[in-house]
């Protein structure tokens, strides 16, 4: 049984209106740098769109890589709160992000991790500057 570590986090380019998404994925001792941008979204969820997007595509690299569990830790709180009930789901992105997880969860056991975003985490300060490098703010 495989188990994945994933660190997610969004970023937002008001200069070029991109949303970025960054990834550390790290299982057993491979890791994998994930980062990518996201144009087509509603205007209000800028880094969120990021945040969401991160963690669907650790989850999703997690289930090709054959892992049975995967944790996800992040510094934005609608990862976790929408995923698990707790935060309503009111926009598209956040009842879009619900059902693909629910989706996942089929293939795969998700657990969440809140981080303190900028205190110091080596691994959430990487998945922050992927985010960035995705929608080009380094």
């Amino acid at each position: 049984m495989k188990q994945a570590d994933a660190w997610v986090d969004g970023s937002y380019n008001a200069h070029n209106g991109l949303a970025g998404c960054g990834v550390y994925l790290r299982i057993d001792d491979e890791t994998y740098d994930i980062s990518g941008s996201v144009t087509k979204f509603d205007n209000s969820s800028r880094n969120i769109v990021g945040e969401v997007t991160a963690a669907l595509a650790a989850i999703k690299t997690a289930v090709d890589k054959q892992c049975s569990k995967i944790i996800v830790y992040y510094d934005y709180l609608g990862i976790e709160k929408w995923a698990t009930g707790e935060w309503t789901c009111r926009k598209q992105i956040s009842k879009d992000y619900v059902k693909e997880l629910n989706n996942l969860e089929k293939f795969i056991n998700i657990s969440f991790q809140k981080v303190k975003a900028h205190s110091g985490d080596e691994n959430n300060n990487r998945a922050d500057r992927l985010a960035k490098q995705g929608c080009g703010l380094k």
